[in-house]
């Protein structure tokens, strides 16, 4: 994990932090600290390369849904996915499609690519057919 760009000090003396992600990691066991944090083990769980029909798909999502946003943000939307392959990817977009909860933990869950693309292609999908531009099934299916 690294640290973002934002660090809230609120009146009793504690920060709220914002996190980002960098890469899944495996827990291999916590380390005895006095510290008020929590310092683990880990074991790094890297995303395999994936080029395959669901990437391409979810980026035509992204493209639909790009149509429905302002456009300096459907320009944004389209710059930033246009860098980002695989797992990288459905991560990216999971994080502003898929709600928090059960759901949301199942994506982040996975570590198989194919799979973690389709649920996240699942979500937009569903976004898009509630917004009344994808398909009637509610959502994008492999």
């Amino acid at each position: 994990w690294q640290a973002g760009d934002l660090a809230i000090s609120n009146s009793d003396g504690r920060y709220n932090l914002l996190l980002q992600g960098v890469l899944r990691a495996r827990i291999d066991r916590e380390l005895p600290t006095g510290k008020l944090y929590r310092e683990v083990e880990a074991t790094a769980l890297p995303d395999p390369a994936y080029q395959g029909p669901l990437a391409l798909q979810l980026r035509q999502a992204i493209v639909q849904l790009a149509t429905q946003l302002p456009d300096a943000v459907a320009e944004w939307v389209s710059q930033v996915t246009a860098t980002k392959e695989g797992g990288e990817l459905a991560d990216l977009v999971a994080s502003a499609v898929v709600a928090e909860g059960a759901r949301r933990g199942r994506v982040l869950d996975e570590l198989r690519v194919p799979e973690r693309l389709e649920l996240v292609l699942e979500d937009l999908g569903a976004l898009l057919a509630r917004m009344g531009t994808g398909p009637d099934s509610g959502g994008y299916k492999n």
